[in-house]
């Protein structure tokens, strides 16, 4: 939502919130068929990778059999940006792009660094949540580096909840 809202800041325009919502759920639609179609190359052996990258959530029946399959598979669970950050880097080190890596976690935590400066000035810390996934509806908890993107950028999650990822 963010890069959208700023496509539109650039443009002299200013999108109300259903509309901003409305666009993202048309990304958000078009992601779903991406992702079904890569698990389809998968199945049918379209796709041979030398590496997949797997997050929590991930069906861990679909990892083992990939593993079985002798394709390597690395799996993360980054809680804070920190995490994300250091990820970014391990991620490099295994694609052999580990300059660019560190690039991009330099810049990364340079903009977190900024974003908590900027959200340090804000008199208001305004409710909000995080739609992971629409069908079935997942939301991001407490305990999540969405979580803790937005306590830094001086927001509350609205999701009072046990489990980091709420359906």
């Amino acid at each position: 939502g963010y890069s959208l809202d700023q496509e539109a800041l650039a443009a002299g325009q200013s999108k109300s919130a259903v509309e901003l919502a409305q666009t993202l759920f048309e990304e958000e639609s078009w992601r779903q068929v991406l992702s079904s179609l890569v698990v389809c190359f998968f199945a049918r052996g379209i796709y041979k990778p030398d590496l997949v990258l797997a997050a929590r959530g991930n069906d861990k029946a679909f990892i083992a059999k990939l593993r079985r399959h002798g394709i390597p598979v690395f799996a993360a669970d980054p809680q804070t940006l920190d995490d994300v950050v250091r990820l970014v880097k391990r991620i490099g080190r295994l694609v052999g792009m580990e300059q660019e890596a560190a690039d991009k976690a330099a810049s990364l935590s340079a903009r977190i660094r900024q974003l908590s400066r900027r959200a340090a000035a804000l008199t208001t810390r305004p409710r909000a949540v995080v739609v992971i996934e629409l069908d079935p509806l997942f939301v991001a908890g407490p305990g999540t580096f969405v979580d803790d993107l937005l306590s830094r950028a001086g927001m509350t999650n609205a999701v009072e909840a046990q489990r980091p990822w709420v359906q």
